[in-house]
């Protein structure tokens, strides 16, 4: 995948299937395929390749939407889901799990599709009692 649009340098390749893109033109080829006699210049029906305009991304706040559990198995792993928006790809998400005042464990949250991201429990955190846990997200240092 190669950006086409002004001031849109975007160059990757598709991991499993999948990457991120934000508002803008973009050359698509299979894998292998060379790209290079097309510019954003080239025509399509009298239409330049890179003439779209794409109004400005806007940048908002962190935000999660998260709806905990109100019980679950003691003794068995225990799966969290949230939806999480305005994170980076570079950015690290985090669920901090504590058995109350018991031992606390820090496990990666992975991105399972769209903004949703999830952490299993392990079942030693879930034994009877109250599990407190925390969704962290860890920004990346910014390139200026």
């Amino acid at each position: 995948m190669r950006g086409l649009n002004v001031g849109n340098t975007m160059q990757t390749q598709a991991t499993n299937g999948r990457t991120t893109v934000r508002p803008g033109v973009y050359l698509l080829a299979a894998g292998g395929k060379s790209t290079n006699r097309y510019t954003a210049q080239s025509t399509f029906h009298q239409t330049k390749l890179g003439e779209f305009a794409a109004p400005a991304p806007t940048k908002i706040a962190p935000q999660v939407l998260h709806v905990p559990m109100a019980q679950v198995s003691a003794g068995q792993p225990v799966r969290i889901t949230a939806r999480l928006t305005g994170a980076e790809p570079q950015d690290s998400i985090f669920l901090v799990a504590q058995h109350y005042y018991g031992r606390t464990q820090v496990l990666p949250m992975t991105t399972t599709s769209y903004a949703t991201v999830e952490a299993t429990v392990p079942a030693e955190l879930a034994y009877p009692g109250l599990l407190r846990y925390w969704i962290v997200l860890k920004k990346a240092p910014s390139k200026r």
